[in-house]
């Protein structure tokens, strides 16, 4: 419903409740006869509705059990198209009335809580949620997940486990998943600490929350090479991989970070013997910058313009022949984008990993573009 019905149906209830106190406001004419007044409203700006149109609505129309959906519908479509200061204006004005019944009144302060928050203002809408909470409301588990985005935006990791775990059994998927990554910044944090064992309890929480954590398994491989096991490390290195494979240009990140050459070797053998992975862009990609007579063999419009984009990331252009670096810049100028990875929930891109899309705040759908494409087309190949 667009936001001029909206307030088109307002204001005629506006009318609709002058017409009823019509009785109440009348006058004698010359003649003696009763004149019915009616209050003068200034017209709306229906397009553009401006703070003053928004309170001359709520002088003129009494919040009662019927008209309160109608201020709700105004609410609504002005939050929809971001004027969150007027939604507010209109919560404010609904919140608290006693002549609404309770179930009501905690949706308001749902929404105000929500509006609060996208303007910026945590602390009042961290207090009408805990509220909501406490009273247990019908809205308990959405105000829990309001508090959880609340934390995450300030980084407050233990505090959005604390409020995780209060699903209880109605926990999603989705939700658990979360958790899981709050874990793992908890031993990110640690690991700079060098507090590694309290690290490894963090790790483990995390998978038990989810036990395809690709991030969760690649942290303690970290912390597997921190205490000198390396085995242990490409060992788990594996379980990431097989965890989710759309990760995998993360594994060739990690291990070109180590100072331990035999390591790095014996990781990417283990890669390339991994069935399936062969296709995968960031594998193929991996493979040509090993092996740069192979790609100096191929004909310059042969060139695989998916393999091309991670080639670019992974080669280092100081160490590499004039002919393969010339390679590599005709490709980056005429076949390749410029941002490298795409959250698969929302589209947003970016040009690094996040584990948390910086748009939509989901987990762990942000990837290499191309990595994704490749394991979609896989999966599709599987199914059909």
């Amino acid at each position: 419903m667009s936001l001029e019905v909206v307030l088109f149906i307002a204001l005629a209830l506006i009318l609709l409740a002058a017409g009823i106190t019509i009785g109440r406001k009348s006058s004698l004419s010359l003649s003696g006869s009763v004149v019915q007044t009616v209050p003068v409203i200034e017209p709306i700006n229906f397009a553009e509705p401006s703070d003053k149109s928004i309170q001359q609505m709520m002088d003129q129309l009494p919040v009662t059990p019927e008209t309160v959906k109608a201020y709700l519908n105004v609410a609504k479509t002005l939050r929809q198209k971001g004027q969150y200061d007027q939604s507010i204006m209109v919560y404010q004005h609904l919140f608290g009335r006693a002549n609404l019944a309770k179930v009501v009144n905690q949706e308001i302060q749902l929404h105000l809580a929500q509006d609060y928050y996208n303007l910026g203002l945590s602390n009042r809408s961290e207090s009408l949620l805990m509220n909501l909470v406490k009273e247990n409301s019908v809205f308990r588990f959405k105000a829990i997940t309001e508090l959880v985005k609340i934390y995450e935006q300030q980084k407050d990791w233990q505090n959005c486990i604390n409020w995780g775990k209060q699903f209880g059994r109605k926990i999603s998927e989705q939700q658990k998943k979360a958790l899981s990554h709050h874990f793992c910044e908890l031993a990110e944090v640690d690991i700079r600490k060098r507090a590694y064992a309290s690290a490894e309890g963090h790790l483990a929480k995390a998978l038990s929350e989810n036990k395809q954590s690709f991030r969760a398994w690649l942290l303690y491989a970290r912390l597997m090479l921190l205490w000198d096991h390396p085995k242990t490390a490409m060992k788990y290195l594996q379980k990431a991989i097989h965890a989710n494979p759309v990760f995998i240009a993360e594994v060739f990140s990690f291990i070109d970070q180590q100072d331990i050459t035999s390591f790095a070797r014996d990781v990417r053998e283990m890669i390339h013997a991994i069935s399936g992975l062969e296709k995968m862009p960031s594998v193929m990609a991996d493979k040509l910058v090993r092996d740069k007579q192979l790609l100096l063999s191929l004909g310059r419009q042969e060139i695989n313009s998916k393999v091309v984009q991670l080639l670019i990331n992974q080669a280092d252009l100081t160490n590499v022949p004039a002919d393969l670096a010339a390679i590599i810049h005709w490709a980056d100028k005429h076949l390749v984008s410029h941002t490298s990875h795409q959250c698969s929930h929302c589209g947003f891109e970016l040009n690094k990993l996040e584990w948390q899309c910086p748009s939509c705040k989901s987990w762990e759908t942000v990837a290499d573009k191309l990595d994704w494409e490749a394991q979609l087309s896989q999966s599709h190949r599987k199914v059909f």
